[in-house]
Formats: C-alpha cells, sequence, structure tokens
C-alpha cells in the first residue's frame, strides 16, 4: 500500500504560489517609497532634478516590471497545473474548452486547439445523443 494519499494536497500541485501572493502585494505597495528613498536619501540626489527623477524611475519602474511579470508566470503557472486525472463530464469538456479560447492568443497552436476542442465537443455530444 502507498503512503501517498489519493489526492495530492494542494501545495503539491502549485497551492504555496496562493502563499507568496501577500508578499507580492507588499513588495509592489511599498516599490514606490522603496524606489524614492533609494534615490533620494541613499544616493542622496536632488528630486526634481533630471538625474533624481530618472534614477528614481530607474528604481521604481524595474522592480514593478519584474513583479508583474512574475505575477503573470505564477498565474499561468497554476492555471496549467494539472488536476488529478478524472472522468471528464460532458460539461467539464464544454467548459474547458470555452475557457482555452477565451484564453488563446490567435496563433497556430491556438488555431489547433480550437480544432482539437470543438472536436472534443462533438464527440462529447454525439455520445450523449446516443
Amino acid at each position: 500500500m502507498s503512503d501517498e494519499p489519493a489526492h495530492p494536497s494542494i501545495f503539491r500541485r502549485g497551492g504555496w504560489l496562493l502563499l507568496a501572493l501577500p508578499l507580492w502585494v507588499f513588495l509592489y505597495a511599498v516599490n514606490h517609497a522603496v524606489s524614492e528613498w533609494l534615490a533620494f536619501r541613499l544616493l542622496g540626489l536632488t528630486p526634481k532634478s533630471h538625474l533624481g527623477d530618472a534614477v528614481a524611475f530607474l528604481f521604481y519602474d524595474t522592480p514593478k516590471v519584474l513583479l508583474l511579470l512574475t505575477l503573470v508566470v505564477f498565474i499561468v503557472t497554476f492555471i496549467q497545473t494539472k488536476p488529478v486525472p478524472h472522468p471528464k463530464s460532458k460539461t467539464f469538456i464544454v467548459l474547458e474548452s470555452l475557457i482555452r479560447a477565451l484564453m488563446a492568443s490567435v496563433t497556430p497552436r491556438a488555431i489547433r486547439t480550437l480544432r482539437s476542442a470543438r472536436s472534443q465537443v462533438a464527440a462529447a455530444l454525439s455520445k450523449r445523443s446516443v
């Protein structure tokens, strides 16, 4: 008999990302204050000068972009985490296909995904009518 649980915990499926969210919100909230502190207090630049504003903007915008990129990657990673395989109901197949279609950008891969989803929906509906 295996010691593994029948359903893995949420932490093994990526739920730890939800615990990192408060840290992300905190870092995003203090980003502006920290950037101004670094530029004007630590480096001693003048707040209204071109150089001071440019350095403060660099210290503000670089972490902000990295934080937003990190958030997008974490969200996509969490969405793509597959649950334990189980028999899919017809309703689930239709909803999954719609969500995939809404999230897909128009690329050849997305078109193939939509065609595959359409065939899955057609197969599910044909089984239903039988």
